[in-house]
């Protein structure tokens, strides 16, 4: 994906307050994408009708092994909880066996490598049910807005 392309969609996310921060000691510890929406050719009309989607969950290394992307992964079942979504859906990339392996550990099933009309690296389809997580309230991290990521 050409850079213009991604940052444009990442800039739209954080506009629709689709995108969340989460903090450690007021340092970034990571952060997670979360909306109704997917690549071409992921998932169906069907499975996209009845699910929040996940897109750049990314954890800061500086953090790592402290349960920051389980959190992010809470918060995204948090809002398809608020939405009526019975699943929380994302795509990985599909040679990242070490990734799959963490979703799964996180309680999330593979369903599927999506089909020939999907493009791009991550077709790896992993789903999990909302119901599966005990509600604990929404993460108490600020939305970013686009001219805080300029600063």
């Amino acid at each position: 994906m050409p850079i213009e392309i991604f940052a444009r969609s990442v800039s739209q996310s954080i506009g629709n307050g689709e995108t969340w921060i989460a903090e450690i000691g007021g340092e970034s510890a990571g952060t997670i994408t979360v909306n109704d929406r997917a690549d071409e050719g992921l998932w169906s009309p069907g499975e996209l009708a009845d699910a929040v989607i996940v897109h750049f969950a990314i954890v800061n290394l500086r953090f790592a092994g402290q349960r920051v992307g389980q959190a992010l992964l809470a918060h995204a079942a948090s809002v398809a909880r608020e939405r009526h979504r019975r699943w929380v859906r994302l795509d990985a990339w599909t040679t990242n066996d070490g990734l799959h392996n963490y979703y799964q550990r996180t309680g999330f099933r593979f369903v599927r490598v999506a089909g020939p009309e999907a493009t791009g690296p991550s077709t790896a389809l992993f789903e999990r049910p909302t119901a599966s997580w005990v509600p604990r309230g929404p993460m108490q991290v600020p939305a970013l807005s686009y001219p805080e990521l300029l600063a």
